[in-house]
């Protein structure tokens, strides 16, 4: 499985964490907690593709989280970025 912080740019990264980006600690932190947790993984690789306009690639990483709560938060989240 691809990895949020393998495949991101720096620029993507300070996108989806803006105050975690200018602390190494921080950032260090949430990849380790992201090394743990698949679905948390995969919530920030469907934001990360959903922001790169690959919308099957996103629906791909929404359909692998497991945990039912998270999957239908990020789906109202993509939801709403579409009535945007």
């Amino acid at each position: 499985m691809e990895k949020f912080f393998d495949i991101a740019t720096p620029e993507e990264i300070a996108k989806q964490f803006p105050t975690a980006s200018r602390r190494p600690e921080w950032l260090e932190h949430t990849r380790a907690s992201m090394d743990k947790d698949p679905d948390y993984n995969c919530e920030y690789l469907v934001y990360l593709y959903w922001g790169r306009g690959d919308t099957e690639k996103a629906e791909y990483y929404l359909d692998q989280i497991k945990d039912e709560r998270r999957q239908l938060d990020v789906s109202i989240t993509l939801y709403e970025l579409r009535e945007a």
